[in-house]
């Protein structure tokens, strides 16, 4: 069956057709996986995923648990999407570790993890007062929170990714706007 306003491969005026517009099944074939693979006349083309992959300590050097786990999940995601990578950073952390996350991921961005024990009693009371968790409300960071925004909105993410429970607080103004 034709439908009189659907696409068709020698159409003159046309030159792009979305992939899931009536008729485009003459212009591209579909295969599973769990990336989308469009097959035009010209070629393929790949459309990988976005994730924005929030965590609290950067995942590398590999010298503690949640480091260890942190890093083989992005490397896992990043094997078949676009990983954009946004995370605390602390004073020792290994200058090369930001590079060797930069070859790993589409990229990386880094806000300084600042403690003290001053902070740490008022982020008590805090929590204590407001009903959240002590370290919700410890890693609550205005300037954490600007620079997910800003990576969010130059990425466009699928996806975001908390990798601790308590980083999942910056997903959730990124998911409402």
């Amino acid at each position: 069956v034709v439908h009189h306003n659907a696409f068709t491969a020698d159409s003159e005026d046309f030159w792009f057709a979305h992939p899931l517009a009536r008729g485009a099944d003459t212009l591209y074939q579909y295969r599973s996986g769990d990336t989308l693979t469009l097959c035009g006349m010209s070629g393929s083309t790949d459309v990988r995923p976005t994730i924005l992959f929030l965590t609290q300590v950067l995942p590398y050097p590999l010298d503690s648990g949640p480091k260890v786990r942190a890093y083989h999940v992005m490397c896992k995601l990043a094997e078949r999407a676009d990983v954009h990578l946004v995370s605390f950073v602390r004073e020792d952390d290994p200058p090369d570790a930001v590079a060797h996350l930069r070859v790993l991921c589409a990229s990386v961005s880094t806000h300084p993890m600042r403690r003290s024990v001053g902070a740490d009693a008022g982020h008590l009371v805090r929590s204590m007062l407001g009903g959240k968790s002590f370290i919700v409300a410890r890693d609550e960071v205005d300037g954490m929170h600007a620079l997910i925004e800003r990576v969010a909105s130059e990425v466009c993410p699928d996806a975001i990714h908390a990798d601790q429970l308590w980083m999942a607080q910056y997903a959730r103004p990124v998911d409402a706007a």
